[in-house]
């Protein structure tokens, strides 16, 4: 079996329906590698050496600071004067200012693991404490807002449509909660696939009304916010296999925006997918994703298993057969895969991936060669985010005990 770099969990609710102790067995084991995350296979795989090159291009660090440990992947918050990083530690989500570091508030709510979210005025942030409550902050202060009784794990960022955050829970169930009084405007539920990727799914707006969520076992559903119906549902993928552990194909986060295409997102291992306001599947592109998307101009990017990177032009192919060439494949990063799906990210023509061993990658968007390297000596499951400051795009790494950010120049 091919390594797994994602934790893979189990629903507590399904394990009764595993009708075999052969299939039991095989879940135990799969299961059992994927907490290890790369120690089941990655180890067989040397990391690939680092190459030399020309440098192309330069990443100045502009600040980093030592932070307690970070649970997920930072929050851009478009603030008044200027953009802030949210970040989950510990028990707190803590405001970074994104041009200097600075703490602008904390916030003392309980054990988050998720993305927080923000809503779509940039005036409340809301947290979703682990298998207790979703908790509403004042963007401004961190002020409590109030809290709404969640009692679920939650490890995928919510999102802001229409005046409710919509909230998916890792036992299947979709909640709409009012931005402005927490109240439960209603709650859905969805039967999940026997094993599921650990931190998978995504929330995003379609519209300003309809939200889209990406679901365990590749399907996305439409749901209008105002009612709490769903109004369409998708298959990213076609699954196939002949056991649990083969048939995973979880929606990974997180939705991109693509125009013309609607909203595209990758599913564990398979392939990319987009869905447009109608719910039509209006492009894929098979390929072996480990990674959300990064998208810049006609191109978008990913980390195939075994740490391949690979991108693609979004024009190529026929809308919904998705077997265009990769336009190239970088394999300098093959043993070094990170355990975060947000470890890429694309910034005008270049493409940025931080690997396992704590470095950080420049990569060409137009030939895919390398054209610039950091050692950060951040760990393994390291997020990258673009934020603007000051009208400069700064590449924010988050992971372990640091928090960095980077001005890349070419």
């Amino acid at each position: 079996m091919r390594h797994t770099a994602h934790t893979i969990q189990t629903s507590s609710n399904r394990l009764s329906r595993l009708r075999a102790v052969q299939r039991i067995a095989t879940v135990i084991a799969a299961t059992a590698c994927a907490t290890l995350l790369l120690a089941c296979g990655s180890n067989k795989i040397p990391p690939a050496p680092l190459a030399d090159f020309k440098p192309a291009a330069s990443l100045n660090k502009q600040w980093a600071i030592a932070v307690d440990p970070v649970n997920a992947a930072p929050t851009v918050l478009r603030a008044a004067a200027s953009s802030q990083l949210l970040v989950t530690q510990g028990g707190q989500v803590v405001a970074y200012q994104a041009d200097n570091g600075a703490v602008a508030w904390r916030a003392a709510v309980g054990n988050v693991q998720a993305p927080v979210g923000v809503s779509s005025d940039n005036q409340t942030v809301l947290a979703l404490v682990q298998g207790v409550e979703a908790v509403s902050l004042d963007a401004a202060t961190g002020a409590e807002r109030w809290r709404s009784p969640l009692p679920a794990d939650m490890r995928t960022q919510p999102a802001s449509v229409g005046g409710v955050f919509v909230v998916l829970t890792a036992d299947g169930r979709i909640v709409g909660l009012d931005e402005a009084t927490g109240r439960r405007r209603w709650a859905l539920a969805r039967t999940l696939p026997d094993l599921t990727v650990r931190g998978s799914g995504a929330v995003a707006a379609l519209s300003n009304k309809v939200a889209v969520v990406g679901l365990p076992g590749g399907k996305a559903v439409g749901i209008d916010v105002s009612t709490g119906q769903f109004v369409w549902e998708a298959n990213m993928v076609q699954v196939r296999g002949v056991n649990e552990v083969e048939r995973i194909a979880d929606v990974l986060p997180q939705w991109v925006a693509v125009s013309g295409l609607g909203l595209c997102a990758t599913s564990y291992r398979q392939r990319a997918a987009c869905v447009d306001e109608r719910g039509q599947v209006s492009r894929t592109q098979d390929m072996q994703a480990l990674s959300g998307l990064a998208v810049s101009g006609s191109q978008w990017f990913v980390i195939e298993d075994e740490g391949s990177v690979k991108a693609w032009t979004l024009k190529n192919a026929s809308p919904t057969v998705g077997q265009a060439p990769a336009d190239w494949s970088f394999d300098g990063l093959k043993g070094r895969t990170s355990n975060s799906y947000a470890a890429i990210a694309a910034l005008g023509g270049v493409v940025f991936v931080h690997d396992s061993t704590g470095y950080l990658h420049a990569l060409s968007a137009q030939h895919g060669k390398t054209i610039a390297r950091v050692n950060t000596g951040v760990s393994a499951d390291a997020h990258v985010l673009p934020v603007m400051v000051d009208g400069k795009a700064l590449l924010i790494i988050a992971g372990g005990n640091s928090l960095q950010a980077w001005l890349p120049a070419q």
